[in-house]
């Protein structure tokens, strides 16, 4: 394990043993961008911001830039009703990938903040 996922990952025990992931909006972009910044702060000059250039994994193109406020927040309007609609709005965060890196492992607590919540 690299120093940012070491660290990374202390911050997310910190998040949840301070009590701090209740001051975190739920379902939300800003809420997601809330957990980068706590996830990532001092470890990336970016922590907490919506990237600014496209990004790749192989073959997977994510959102465009030109295009990626829009598609947040048409995410972020979306239904969470039903598992189905939690998946849904996860898998297209997923997608979109808003942050240069640690998308996952800050989607995942986003997701289960969003999953509690329902």
């Amino acid at each position: 394990m690299n120093k940012v996922d070491e660290k990374s990952l202390e911050n997310a025990k910190r998040l949840f043993a301070s009590n701090d992931i209740n001051s975190i909006e739920i379902g939300t972009v800003k809420g997601l961008k809330q957990i980068h910044k706590y996830l990532f702060d001092g470890l990336y000059d970016f922590a907490g911001q919506i990237r600014g250039k496209n990004i790749s994994k192989g073959n997977c193109r994510f959102a465009n830039t030109l295009y990626l406020e829009d598609i947040l927040k048409k995410i972020e309007t979306m239904k969470e009703n039903t598992l189905d609609d939690i998946i849904n709005k996860y898998v297209e965060m997923n997608i979109a990938h808003p942050f240069l890196e640690g998308n996952g492992r800050a989607t995942r607590i986003w997701l289960d903040l969003i999953l509690k919540k329902s």
